[in-house]
């Protein structure tokens, strides 16, 4: 009796699909490929757009130039926070408007191109300037460990020295008697 070898995948389509790994890294791929795409398909030579991006540029650059002032980068952040906020609303009046400031029309109804454009690098040096204040709060919090350590460590030193120089002036107390006795005695 000859047996047919027989591989042991699942029978059911679902189940193939479950641990069809390729389909995964495809969709994956097609949707890299489609985010190129899309990115291919911008005229980046517009003057909105490559103002867009000296703006994006600035607030880098601004955030990272104002690291150490909390109220100017706080009111950067809000700043940013807003004009994701209002990013809907700028992206209905560019849809309205666009042919006034552009070749192309980008602006579809789902906001997918303001959303990347726009509200993306926004949201990156929000959390640029989240990240930025996580680590001003840990040196904050490790300069006043510090502080208190020697805080600490100089009330022990003048208890130390208290009580040497309580013993010392036991010590000193206790000869002085010493050599009255011996007076007395002589």
């Amino acid at each position: 009796m000859i047996m047919e070898s027989s591989d042991k995948q699942p029978s059911t389509p679902e189940l193939q699909d479950f641990f069809n790994f390729s389909m995964i890294f495809d969709d994956n791929y097609v949707q890299f490929e489609q985010f190129g795409i899309f990115f291919k398909s911008i005229d980046w030579e517009e003057p909105w757009l490559i103002g867009l991006i000296f703006f994006h540029v600035a607030v880098t650059l601004l955030s990272f130039l104002c690291r150490r002032q909390a109220t100017a980068q706080g009111c950067l952040f809000l700043f940013m926070l807003t004009l994701i906020v209002v990013s809907e609303k700028l992206n209905q009046m560019a849809a309205e408007n666009w042919k006034l400031f552009s070749r192309h029309q980008y602006f579809d109804s789902n906001g997918m191109f303001i959303s990347i454009v726009f509200s993306l690098p926004l949201l990156f040096n929000c959390m640029i300037i989240v990240v930025n204040w996580l680590m001003i709060s840990s040196e904050l919090m490790t300069s006043i460990r510090k502080f208190q350590l020697q805080q600490r460590n100089e009330k022990i030193k003048v208890k130390n020295k208290r009580s040497i120089n309580s013993s010392c002036a036991h010590v000193a107390s206790g000869s002085k008697d010493d050599k009255k006795k011996e007076e007395k005695q002589d």
